[in-house]
């Protein structure tokens, strides 16, 4: 909010405890609020708000002015989705206010999905193949785990039947990775047969010890027979207990953590209160979205760009070796900086919308500055992981 002079304390700084109530606007928008008019765009500005943990959004607001990016917005289709409107991310990046994406939403998904359970053998997606294609020792031992404090007492007969809708609404999680004849092959089963949970006595267990049954826990995924999800409760008396939930990083990213806890919270709920579980309308599968990936591999567009991306990938510079000589692995360290509050504040509300930017841009072009003056070039080519939803 704006004010006509910061208060100042007798020693010439800020009196912070005089300034006065923020008014509930956002300060980061430089568009004069507009209420919502309609049900889609109050739901819409309500889902925004909570995305982006800001306290109003006005109709004429932008999402990505507002801090939004790629992940937030997988979140906000979700969340609308849920209440009744339905918009998809490319038309949240192609209308970026509320107003716009409103007049765009549908009552109805419109996504061309298949409802059933969804079974058989897919296409691997270049980073699956390159995965199982790298014969680790142990590839059935690279998961990504969650470990949920759960205050309240939970019944593991009804955390079963969670478990078991939520790898019937997400048809990937029920997936099997097999060699036949030197090639890999992915496959999605029909049902998933195992009892994803164990329950464990852990009053009196000491953090080696959770550690210890936790690792064991992580390292009982079977690519080939399944399954790629485990869950593990372990029970702590008066200190509550502890959920771990591990799937394998063949069918789970970072981006998809949100959805599942919110589908296994909703599950469980549901389960609990003795109602049939009722999950959101499926979206495309990830089969299907393997074979259309593999489909738009090989079309003239993407062949005739392919020459480019090999040109650039061998373009880049080396960077030095300040160290001279030997350069092993062994030799690397972790260097952590963090962003105070202000800083974090600018990074996240005032460069994307004075910009135009994402933050991702703004953070490339940082690296970009550093490498370029620490190898004496005028350009490198920085290799960026994606998670393919961009």
């Amino acid at each position: 909010m704006e004010v006509a002079g910061l208060p100042l304390t007798v020693n010439g700084k800020v009196d912070r405890a005089a300034l006065p109530e923020p008014d509930g606007g956002h300060a980061a928008s430089t568009e004069t609020y507009a209420e919502p008019r309609t049900e889609a765009e109050r739901i819409l500005a309500e889902v925004w708000a909570q995305v982006l943990g800001v306290e109003r959004v006005g109709i004429d607001d932008n999402f990505f002015e507002l801090g939004g990016d790629s992940i937030s917005s997988i979140r906000v289709v979700a969340r609308a989705r849920d209440l009744g409107v339905h918009v998809t991310v490319a038309q949240l990046f192609d209308h970026q206010t509320v107003a716009g994406l409103a007049s765009v939403a549908a009552g109805q998904s419109g996504a061309d999905a298949e409802q059933g359970l969804v079974a058989g053998e897919f296409p691997l997606t270049p980073v699956q193949r390159w995965f199982l294609e790298r014969d680790l020792p142990e590839p059935w031992h690279f998961n990504q785990s969650m470990v949920l404090d759960v205050s309240d007492e939970v019944d593991p007969e009804v955390l079963r039947i969670a478990l078991h809708a939520l790898v019937e609404q997400h048809d990937v999680l029920r997936s099997r990775f097999l060699c036949e004849e030197g090639r890999w092959v992915g496959r999605v089963v029909a049902a998933e047969p195992a009892d994803l949970l164990t329950v464990l006595d852990a009053v009196g267990w000491d953090e080696a010890v959770l550690e210890a049954r936790a690792t064991q826990v992580q390292a009982s995924l079977d690519l080939g027979e399944g399954p790629l999800v485990r869950a593990a409760l372990f029970e702590r008396g008066e200190r509550g207990s502890l959920l771990l939930f591990a799937v394998h990083h063949l069918v789970v990213d970072a981006v998809s953590w949100p959805v599942l806890l919110e589908d296994l919270t909703s599950a469980y709920v549901q389960a609990a209160a003795g109602h049939a579980v009722v999950l959101p309308v499926k979206t495309t599968s990830f089969m299907r979205w393997a074979e259309r990936l593999a489909e738009l591999a090989v079309t003239p567009e993407v062949v005739e760009e392919a020459a480019y991306w090999r040109r650039t990938e061998v373009a880049g510079t080396a960077l030095p070796r300040e160290l001279g000589g030997a350069n092993p692995v062994g030799l690397a360290r972790r260097v952590h900086v963090f962003l105070g509050e202000e800083w974090t504040e600018r990074l996240l509300r005032e460069v994307p919308q004075a910009f135009r930017t994402q933050i991702n841009d703004v953070l490339l072009s940082a690296l970009g500055a550093v490498l370029t003056e620490w190898c004496g070039a005028r350009s490198v080519v920085v290799d960026v992981e994606g998670h393919g939803r961009e």
